[in-house]
């Protein structure tokens, strides 16, 4: 009787370790549905996360030798992993300089700790910064960086709809475009390198929430995308773009504007938010460049104070093949 007993209660424990591995499975795969219900496409953003939950269960009805339910469990955890695996794999091309070197950093409108930002700049270098959530006054302690970078887009605002931009290159048509809902502001300019024109966007557009889903996120992709307009082989999408890889509304845009994200090879970088890394972190700030363009190095770094990491990348022109 004893083990009767026994043995109903370890098939109720592997019938809700494969129940866990469902639900997680159905999280993840959430966003085929956000077309009909926006909010959806909130939980798509997690699956690092669901891939280990699904494996910590792959591996628990391992041990218990349930071995059918192991095998559903991992047929499921191939979605997850189907969206993270080829961020490993690079499909780059050969490239030749000259480069343009861009340190791209939310820097979180309440943050007071301006002289991290300050000391990535004079560590790294970049021909191009660009502070997102800046505030009056975070323009004001960044004044010093006048000398160095005497070509600026200055668009400050309180709270998180702020923008700068400073360039040691010249700016061709450098303009500030403020979305008629959100208020936010995208920040657009055309810089020479080389031989060649790049267009470069700085977004920030407003975050999903449970109210609206995506619907905010997706009208202003929208208009970013007008403002990437019909060429973008040589634009460059750059900021927290406040949705991942993963995301119908993600994949939408850079399918619609032909660009290519610089994980891309690098893997999947998670930029937000750093409270607990790689458990509560998803990779929300991006660097998309058109198929003209090419990233030679994509990298992340803590900023004092912000919840988000920096974004260095170095991007050149792709070499044309005859």
């Amino acid at each position: 009787m004893d083990q009767a007993i026994h043995r109903n209660r370890m098939h109720r424990f592997e019938k809700f370790i494969l129940a866990g591995g469902i639900l997680t499975s159905c999280a993840s795969n959430a966003g085929w549905g956000s077309k009909i219900i926006p909010q959806l496409d909130l939980l798509v953003h997690f699956q690092v996360q669901y891939a280990l939950t699904m494996l910590l269960c792959l591996l628990l009805l391992l041990y218990k030798r349930a071995l059918g339910w192991a095998i559903i469990i991992a047929l499921l955890l191939l979605f997850p992993l189907a969206r993270i695996v080829p961020l490993y794999f690079s499909t780059s091309q050969s490239s030749v300089p000259p480069a343009l070197n861009i340190l791209c950093s939310n820097v979180r409108y309440t943050n007071k700790q301006y002289s991290s930002l300050l000391n990535a700049v004079n560590t790294i270098k970049p021909d191009v910064v660009i502070v997102q959530e800046a505030t009056n006054d975070w323009n004001d302690a960044l004044f010093e960086m006048h000398h160095n970078y005497p070509f600026r887009i200055l668009n400050p605002e309180s709270g998180p709809r702020g923008m700068l931009l400073f360039s040691k290159k010249p700016l061709i048509d450098p303009k500030a475009v403020i979305h008629p809902l959100t208020k936010h502001s995208t920040l657009s300019t055309t810089i020479q390198l080389g031989d060649s024109l790049v267009h470069l966007i700085a977004a920030h557009p407003f975050r999903p929430g449970l109210r609206h889903g995506d619907r905010i996120l997706t009208k202003e992709l929208k208009a970013i995308t007008e403002l990437v307009g019909i060429n973008s082989e040589h634009t460059i999408v750059i900021g927290d773009l406040n949705t991942t890889m993963w995301s119908t509304t993600y994949i939408d845009f850079v399918n619609t504007c032909n660009l290519s994200n610089l994980r891309q090879g690098r893997g999947v970088l998670p930029s937000w938010s750093r409270i607990i890394p790689w458990i509560s972190a998803i990779p929300i700030d991006h660097c998309l460049v058109g198929k003209g363009l090419e990233g030679m190095s994509f990298k992340l770094l803590p900023i004092e104070g912000s919840d988000h990491c920096a974004m260095h990348a170095v991007v050149q022109v792709a070499k044309t093949t005859d």
